[in-house]
This record gives structure tokens, sequence and C-alpha cells, in this order.
């Protein structure tokens, strides 16, 4: 934590939200000690590229983090820190630096991501299954959904994966982007994996079953996946193959995105509001307990689209501009 004295005196004076003012400083650290002056003595100009780094991509995480280094400075204010500049009390938009790094512009973009992290020459090894599951996150899954889909949910003539709703014996079909039909076409098909090493390449048959991401010695776990594309996604960094760092969220949230985008571009009667509300309603009831009301499922459906909105009209101002 940078100038302990002064954030320690501020930490003092609060009630709630300790926990995390604490986190909003150990991120901010950093950077005021390359620049050797408080967060909240900082100027817009100086702020920007702290807020871009620190600040997530939903409007969520973006307002409270916002609120939390304004109540801070506001703090500072009255309490006559010296230096103190008000500026961040100012600022609105912040965070398209975070989405242009960890969001996707449509298929074809998403598609130029995953041969940065995975051979694109070579569709036959293991490498598919990450693959595969980061494609079904962007078409619309989410990871409890993806770890359970089965080959024969895959429709290969019809370009579509079934999925299993818990509430209703009908199958909702995902469409599969033409970017993503060999993927998951082979993730479906494949009996064997190339199996390469410095000395020899040979080829391991897959776990017998139905599951569509089966490895070669077991069926691997959510944990093991997200472990691997993260390690991936380090490394193409790292070696300057990509910016880009796309999480099995981030992709859904692409994906949802761009049908909506593709929706507006469409159709000249629009209603976002109630674009969002039936993906919001989807997200909420797969989550919501069975003892949670009606009126509080509402709020909590009323708040996720708010949410989605915000957020997609910033996809939208980085990806998009020219769209009227």
């Amino acid at each position: 934590m940078y100038n302990p004295e002064l954030k320690n005196r501020f930490l003092s004076s609060q009630t709630t939200r300790i926990t995390t003012y604490i986190q909003m400083f150990e991120a901010t650290a950093k950077f005021e000690e390359n620049l050797q002056a408080d967060i909240c003595t900082l100027s817009a100009k100086e702020l920007e590229p702290i807020l871009e780094n620190i600040i997530g991509v939903r409007d969520s995480s973006k307002s409270l983090r916002l609120a939390n280094l304004r109540t801070y400075v506001k703090w500072c204010v009255a309490n006559g820190v010296d230096g103190v500049c008000e500026d961040i009390l100012h600022i609105k938009t912040v965070g398209s630096s975070k989405i242009s790094k960890t969001m996707a512009a449509n298929p074809l973009h998403f598609q130029r991501y995953l041969n940065a992290l995975f051979d694109a020459e070579d569709m036959m090894t293991i490498d598919l299954v990450y693959r595969c599951y980061l494609w079904l996150a962007y078409i619309g899954m989410n990871e409890d959904e993806i770890m359970n889909t089965k080959s024969s949910d895959v429709d290969i003539e019809n370009m579509v994966v079934y999925l299993a709703d818990n509430h209703c014996e009908i199958k909702e079909g995902l469409p599969i982007y033409r970017e993503a039909l060999q993927t998951i076409k082979l993730c479906a098909t494949l009996n064997k994996f190339i199996y390469i090493t410095s000395q020899y390449t040979t080829q391991r048959a897959r776990v017998e079953g139905d599951l569509l991401l089966r490895g070669w010695k077991t069926m691997p776990s959510a944990q093991t996946i997200r472990s691997v594309i993260s390690h991936r996604i380090n490394n193409a960094i790292k070696n300057k193959t990509t910016e880009l760092s796309i999480s099995c969220y981030r992709a859904y949230l692409s994906g949802v995105f761009y049908r909506v985008y593709e929706q507006e571009c469409l159709n000249t009667i629009f209603n976002l509001e109630e674009v969002f509300r039936e993906i919001a309603y989807k997200d909420i009831i797969k989550k919501e307990p069975i003892t949670a009301s009606q009126a509080q499922t509402e709020c909590n459906i009323r708040r996720r689209v708010n949410g989605y909105i915000t957020d997609y009209n910033r996809w939208k101002d980085v990806y998009h501009k020219d769209f009227i």
C-alpha cells in the first residue's frame, strides 16, 4: 500500500467496504510507486492508464471501483490533503481499453484469437478440446453447460449444438458459426488425438464416452481447462502473437453482444431492453435459489438488464463505432 499513513487514516474513518478499499489500494500501489504520488493527487491524464488497468470490463465492477476511488478522493478533499486533485470526480468514460483487450468483435476476430493461442495448422491434438471449450462459450453456453455437452448434442448438418434445458424437455439449439464448425465437428467425431513430443509423434485414443470435451487420459475438469488456457494466453501475450486475453466468460459475453448487434443491424424496430431481458432471465433462472421471491427475481433481472445495456454500448463503441 502506497502512502500507508494517509490510507490507514481513511480506512479508520470508514464503516463499510473496508476489504474492497484495501484491495483497491493494493491495485493502485504499483502505479503510485512508479509515479511517487498518491492516487488522490493525480490528474485525469495520469489517472487514465491506471483506471484502464484496474477497472474491469463489466459496468458493475467499473462503477464500484470508480465509486471507491471517488470516496477516497472526496475524503482527502474534506480533510485538506496537500496536492489533492478532484479530476477523478468528473471522469465518466473508462474501460474501453480493457474491452479491446478482453473481448472479441465478431466470430472471425475470435477465431484469429484462438489461432494465436493454439497451432492453427494442427487441429488433431488435445488443443482441440480447449478450442471447443471457448467456442461453446462464444455461441452461448455457461461453463456447466459446456462441460456437460455431449457429442450427440452436435448436429453438424444443421450447424447447431443442442442445449438441454433443466426446466424444459425441449432442447434449445445454439447456432454454430462457420468459423467454429471445423473445431466442433472434429471434437464431436475424433476417436484419437495426435500426441507430439520432441522425440516422436504418435496417436492416442480418447476416453470412452459421449461427452464432447473428452481427453485422451481422462475427462478434463473445468479447472484444468481454465488453467491450460490461462497458460496459453500468458505465453501468447509474452511472445506477442496476441494482445488479447479472453476467458470463458468474456467469450460468452462477446458472443452475446455480437448476436444482439446482428439483430440491431437487421431490425429497424429494435428494443434493446426486451432483447437483454430475455438473456438476463435465462442467466438469472439458472442461478436463482428456489426460495427467491418473484420481486427479488425481478429486481435481479432488472439490474442485469441495465448492466448488459451499458456494457453492450461500451463494447459497440469500441468495435462498431460507425453503426447508426
